[in-house]
């Protein structure tokens, strides 16, 4: 049997149906990793302001000074913007 009957030559084959689709696969791999990057980043701004909460009521009463520089850094991260989804 031939396989040259089966595959077609370099000459034949159509590049821009796959250059399409690996532009298109690269925009959804990139659409992908930022809501995963997204996702992530808001994960852990939540953790710090649950932390940074925590630390404020451990030392609310035995060390005022450092409650408020902890206060004024959990007010920072609240002023701080989230970007949009």
């Amino acid at each position: 049997m031939d396989s040259k009957l089966f595959l077609p030559t370099a000459g034949v084959v159509d590049p821009a149906p796959v250059r399409r689709f690996l532009r298109a696969l690269r925009s959804a791999l990139a659409r992908g990793g930022l809501a995963i990057w997204r996702a992530l980043e808001a994960q852990g701004r939540l953790r710090a302001l649950r932390e940074l909460e925590l630390r404020h009521e451990g030392w609310q009463f035995s060390d005022p000074e450092l409650a408020r520089v902890v206060r004024k850094a959990r007010a920072f991260l609240l002023s701080q913007s989230v970007p949009d989804r």
